[in-house]
């Protein structure tokens, strides 16, 4: 009997953005950094395989050359400088998604049997998962991804075009595609996150949303489904939000990188020792505009007072990192994990 896997909701992103990526790969540099909550989490609960260590890494901007060095018991590269220098195998470690295991995610989450196994129509792009009930009715659900591709929206249409069951279908997005596939009338296109209940520690399917789902396009889900994008630099000394970028004071970005390492929710106490200042954050998130002095445009907006001493995320924002701080191996991909 297959165990049912879970996915946590803060994980969710990472997930759904490695989805996106021809490699699925990220260095453990880049997971161990950036997602120090999760990263060991996923990885002890097989979401990753743990892939090639050694060769050419980039360290503090500039490739090294790494080795193993069995009089040290370490990977180390030389340094005219530093001599031989120790690298942490999580960082020098590639760890691929594990596909199997996201698969099951999906069957789990959608309740669809695992009698008849999940059915790849184009690698790496679309896949027919099976079907699920739902009140009496049997709906077909298929999983789409790396529609950023301009080049998979023909094969994706052109696939889906040649299905012929009669049963509704829902074509589930990884991230939004760049354009609306043309689908045949008993098939709706839906972004996975907008299915989801909110507010929940774990992914679960809100049957409710489904059932609008199958009556309305996409655009007609209700609003919050919709999320702003807060896009950050990897210093988070830069953010775009709404299409327009604002630069962070050093204090600023330490304020909003403290609060992201932490889940998303940190008391005042916190975030003020990690800015190294005793002024008050209302003040600390203010900028010059033109000759006067106003908020920054995250405070309030991103970042939210909440009872206690404590601030948040608002549940209103996805946080992303802009494309600078990752290097793709696609051109066609916006973003990439693949190396820091």
């Amino acid at each position: 009997m297959n165990k049912e896997i879970y996915l946590s909701r803060e994980a969710l992103p990472l997930i759904l953005t490695l989805f996106e990526l021809p490699s699925r790969e990220i260095t453990g540099y880049v997971l161990y950094k950036k997602y120090p909550r999760i990263a060991e989490i996923l990885v002890d609960n097989g979401w990753f395989h743990a892939k090639n260590k050694g060769g050419a890494v980039e360290i503090g901007g500039q490739l090294k050359n790494v080795v193993w060095r069995s009089e040290a018991k370490a990977y180390q590269y030389y340094s005219p400088f530093l001599g031989w220098t120790t690298v942490s195998v999580q960082q020098l470690t590639r760890y691929g998604i594990n596909m199997n295991q996201c698969l099951d995610w999906l069957l789990t989450l959608f309740n669809i049997s695992r009698i008849s196994k999940p059915v790849t129509l184009c690698e790496g792009v679309l896949c027919k998962l099976g079907m699920t009930l739902i009140d009496n009715q049997l709906v077909n659900v298929y999983i789409c991804s790396q529609l950023s591709n301009m080049k998979n929206l023909p094969i994706v249409n052109n696939l889906l075009s040649q299905e012929k069951s009669t049963s509704f279908s829902l074509v589930v997005y990884a991230r939004p595609s760049i354009m609306p596939l043309t689908l045949p009338n008993n098939m709706v296109e839906v972004t996975l996150e907008s299915l989801l209940k909110e507010r929940q520690r774990y992914c679960e399917i809100d049957l409710d949303t489904v059932r609008f789902a199958m009556q309305h396009k996409e655009s007609d889900l209700p609003p919050r489904s919709i999320k702003r994008v807060a896009c950050f630099s990897d210093d988070y000394r830069l953010v775009s939000l709404d299409d327009k970028s604002y630069p962070l004071t050093k204090k600023q970005a330490a304020v909003v990188e403290a609060l992201h390492k932490e889940g998303g929710r940190a008391h005042k106490d916190l975030l003020q020792a990690q800015a190294e200042s005793d002024t008050p954050l209302y003040q600390l998130m203010r900028k010059r505009i033109g000759t006067r002095w106003g908020y920054h445009p995250i405070w309030n907006t991103l970042i939210k007072k909440g009872g206690r001493g404590y601030y948040y995320f608002s549940d209103e924002f996805s946080i992303e990192f802009q494309a600078s701080f990752f290097e793709s191996k696609d051109s066609n991909v916006n973003v990439s994990l693949y190396d820091a």
